[in-house]
């Protein structure tokens, strides 16, 4: 859900953070609050956390951050991507406190309540700033879509994987849809 909002700072948007509890995401002059997530989005987070763990972090090529890290691709564009990767010759944009800059791959997992925000408002945010590769994680679909060679706003290269995404940013990173979602196991 979205409200619009007067233009404002990062130490505004701290300020805020500090006396509420939603996820705040500043785009486009639009607050975003976005609500704690499901089971199902956990565990697919946590098999796309497992992946990155061996394609990012085993193999040494960068780092990989989960929410709610914050993401300043600009003044009022602050994002917390579910889950973000920063190759290694990348790394002057992290700071203890956030990315200040262009992260090399940030992947969205869709929730009911976050499926336009993720489908539109941050994918077509993210191909502004010319982020190198977006994932849009879909689990009611069954499906991963990789957004990737970003120019002029939009991205050129959209993939849609039932089968196995590749990630053509990522050396070695691959996900099969059928992994990442498959049933949420009995409690």
């Amino acid at each position: 859900m979205s409200i619009l909002v007067p233009p404002f700072t990062y130490d505004d948007l701290q300020r805020l953070r500090a006396t509420r509890h939603e996820r705040l995401e500043p785009v486009d002059r639009a607050l975003f609050l976005t609500p704690s997530p499901s089971r199902r989005h956990q565990l697919v987070s946590k098999r796309l956390i497992r992946l990155l763990l061996q394609a990012v972090d085993d193999a040494g090529v960068g780092d990989f951050y989960d929410a709610t890290f914050d993401v300043k691709l600009g003044e009022g564009d602050v994002v917390q991507p579910d889950l973000v990767v920063v190759l290694r010759q990348h790394f002057a944009i992290v700071t203890d406190a956030a990315i200040e800059g262009v992260p090399d791959l940030v992947i969205e997992i869709v929730s009911p309540s976050t499926r336009r925000d993720d489908r539109v408002t941050k994918r077509d945010l993210d191909a502004r700033y010319e982020v190198p590769e977006y994932w849009l994680v879909d689990p009611e679909g069954g499906r991963v879509t990789v957004f990737a060679d970003s120019q002029d706003g939009r991205y050129r290269n959209v993939t849609v994987a039932t089968e196995v995404a590749v990630s053509p940013v990522v050396p070695g990173l691959a996900a099969d849809p059928a992994d990442l979602f498959s049933p949420v196991p009995e409690a």
